[in-house]
């Protein structure tokens, strides 16, 4: 906010007849101008930075750095000593910015750290329906209320009846539909001396 005050005046200060003709003093207000976005862009990027906004602070810290070396650089180009002072805050903002830069980009890393350890160390019953958790509280912006198709669930096998009245049936007797034969010749005799008659 005050920086665009002052960014303001010194636009301000640049329309007034003659001040373009000086060249040292339109070099120093060019620099003064660079120097007040600096601050700005830091101060912006703080914020942004508070609020775990990495990647927009860090754009900004990089836009500070950029515009406070080239007001340095414009700072440089002039050789009063009255701008000793500015020269000095805008390398102290260099500095500040470079760290806070760094900072911003360890925050961010370990923030992915510390989410993906989240990730792992999420229950496997975090995935399960809610119909499966009901006693667990969870905060799901959009809970998986029922698995659609349901999931297979293991059921008892169909049980064997094994027959066990076979045991006692008395089927009938098929002898007198078989065929016999009946042994001739010298092996039938042998086999009717020694073994007796098969009857």
């Amino acid at each position: 906010m005050h920086s665009e005050l002052f960014e303001q005046n010194v636009s301000d200060l640049s329309e007034i007849d003659g001040i373009h003709e000086d060249a040292k003093l339109s070099q120093q207000m060019a620099a003064q101008t660079l120097a007040f976005r600096a601050h700005r862009c830091f101060y912006i990027a703080e914020t942004y930075r508070l609020a775990k906004k990495w990647a927009e602070a860090t754009s900004l810290y990089d836009r500070c750095i950029a515009r406070a070396t080239a007001g340095v650089d414009q700072y440089a180009v002039l050789t009063e000593t009255s701008v000793e002072d500015a020269v000095k805050d805008l390398h102290e903002l260099l500095v500040k910015a470079r760290g806070r830069k760094c900072t911003t980009h360890a925050s961010a890393i370990l923030e992915m750290q510390e989410l993906g350890q989240k990730m792992e160390k999420t229950d496997l019953e975090d995935s399960k329906p809610l119909l499966g958790r009901l006693e667990k509280f969870s905060e799901d912006s959009k809970p998986l209320i029922i698995s659609f198709p349901p999931d297979f669930e293991p059921v008892s096998c169909k049980p064997l009846f094994f027959d066990l009245a076979l045991n006692h049936i008395r089927f009938p007797s098929l002898e007198d539909r078989v065929e016999k034969k009946k042994a001739g010749g010298i092996s039938g005799f042998v086999n009717r001396l020694f073994w007796g008659s098969s009857k």
